[in-house]
């Protein structure tokens, strides 16, 4: 719980927003007899509020789903589960350490990045080399495999049309990233936004649009605005470290965060103080 639970907070507040990535903590009550307030839901409620932790909770009263992940027994609490879209377990294990909290992190990154671009169940005959690009992340490849296809007027008309599918969804993924790259931006996460901006020129090369979050990334990179946010991440994350640990005071982190508000108005880095401040 030391790791875990403030750490699901730290995600819950990241992604707040993304339809993508929902945070979800099971209580149960399999060492109510150690925590005996685990199985009074009214306690479990007051904790949440205490900690101001505001991710969303079920409730295992029957104990069943921590057998179904295999949590009980040898494998306790705090077990962190990262699923993907389809259901599969992608990370599993003991989230206890700033080194697993970065494992899952990373994980949860890693994932995302397959939601740019929409899936397509199967290929035509024409198009199953283009599509080993597609599913395999060489999205520059794809997009110019696919418009040299539709270029050629004698192509069947079933393939023309999967191979514009294949253009339109390219172009959906960098308009996508360039998207939530702003969003990141806006929230107070500049260092992502930057990272968005990265995996769209890096990915979607020869991919109408990518030359837009190439330009960005450039103008970024001379504007003092944006790397006064960067400084102010940096800060934040410093007392965002100190935070995690149980035993500091938490007004002197709120004061920490009071100052920073104030050394950092103006910026976005203003919305994200205020998350975890719990302003309006």
């Amino acid at each position: 719980m030391s790791n875990s639970l403030p750490h699901a907070q730290k995600l819950f507040a990241q992604y707040e927003g993304d339809a993508r990535v929902r945070v979800v903590a099971v209580a149960t009550a399999f060492e109510k007899d150690t925590y005996p307030w685990m199985a009074d839901e009214e306690k479990i409620r007051e904790r949440l509020r205490a900690e101001g932790w505001k991710f969303s909770v079920m409730r295992d009263a029957d104990e069943k789903i921590i057998h179904k992940f295999g949590v009980g027994g040898s494998a306790g609490t705090p077990t962190t589960i990262v699923l993907d879209r389809s259901g599969i377990v992608r990370w599993h294990g003991f989230n206890t350490s700033p080194e697993t909290a970065g494992e899952v992190a990373k994980t949860v990154e890693e994932l995302l990045d397959s939601f740019f671009v929409a899936p397509i169940a199967s290929f035509l005959p024409d198009l199953q080399k283009i599509g080993r690009s597609y599913v395999t992340g060489k999205y520059g490849r794809a997009y110019s495999g696919a418009k040299k296809l539709l270029d050629q007027q004698d192509a069947a008309a079933a393939t023309r049309e999967q191979a514009q599918l294949i253009l339109d969804n390219l172009e959906r993924g960098v308009e996508s990233l360039i998207e939530e790259s702003a969003k990141r931006r806006e929230a107070g996460y500049p260092s992502i936004a930057r990272e968005r901006l990265e995996l769209a020129v890096r990915l979607f090369k020869s991919v109408p649009k990518a030359d837009e979050a190439d330009a960005n990334l450039a103008a970024w990179k001379k504007d003092s605005a944006f790397q006064e946010e960067l400084k102010g991440e940096k800060d934040l994350a410093k007392v965002e470290a100190v935070a995690e640990n149980p035993k500091v005071d938490k007004e002197v982190i709120r004061k920490r965060l009071a100052e920073l508000r104030e050394k950092y108005a103006g910026t976005p880095i203003v919305n994200r103080i205020d998350r975890l401040l719990g302003s309006p």
